[in-house]
Formats: structure tokens, sequence, C-alpha cells
């Protein structure tokens, strides 16, 4: 009777050890489910988020604000190319001093991400 409460209480933790793991593998990976898609918003936040910073930068050392192609060949910018899969990297520059840096969306429709990720000038990053 002892082996079999023991085993028992066995497949209780196991199963409540897997299901804990599967909640915790759910909220890594999104409402969408796909790994790789995580991964590569990951990334693209990253990048975004260092073009910001060298935006940030080069106004603070030039005083003004310029495109993405002119933070890279200043040598504010480290990231070689112009996006990441299937988004692409720019800088708004406002009036007033005010600039955002954008990942826009250029993949096909019907995709579960965002169509556009934005860091502004006080490092607050937005998706839409």
């Amino acid at each position: 009777m002892g082996r079999v409460f023991g085993f028992v209480t066995l497949l209780a933790v196991v199963g409540i050890g897997a299901y804990v793991f599967m909640r915790q593998t759910q909220a890594v990976t999104g409402s969408n489910g796909n790994p790789g898609n995580t991964v590569e918003m990951l990334a693209v936040e990253r990048d975004i988020m260092n073009v910001a910073r060298a935006e940030r930068n080069y106004m603070a050392t030039h005083g003004s604000c310029v495109a993405f192609s002119e933070l890279h060949s200043s040598g504010e910018l480290s990231i070689d190319s112009p996006g990441r899969g299937p988004y692409t990297y720019s800088v708004d520059c406002g009036s007033g001093g005010g600039y955002h840096a954008l990942a826009t969306y250029t993949g096909p429709d019907g995709s579960p991400l965002p169509k556009s990720i934005s860091v502004d000038e006080t490092m607050h990053m937005s998706q839409q």
C-alpha cells in the first residue's frame, strides 16, 4: 500500500511540474506560440534601442538629428544592415530636438508581428 501511495504521489508531482513548465513556455513565446517570432522580435527591439541610443549620442555631440544611414557612416551605429528579417529601420527627426527610431514591418499581411516598433528620445519603446 505504501509503494502505491508513493508512486501516485510521484505521478502527481511530475504532472504538476509538467503543467508549470508548459505555462512558463507559453508565457515566453507569447500569444502566437512561435519561438522563432519571439527571438526575431527581441533582436529587432534590441536593434531599434541601439539606433535610439546612437541618435541620442549623435545629438549630444553634434546638436542635430540625422538619418539612419548617417548614423552608420559617422560610426555612432554599429548595425550593418538597415533592417532585420521583415523589419526596416529608420529615424524620424521631429521638431524641437525630438526623434523616433522606427522599425517598420514590411513582411506579408496577416502576421502576428507588430506593424511598427518605435523608441523616442526618452527611450520609451512602443509597438503598434
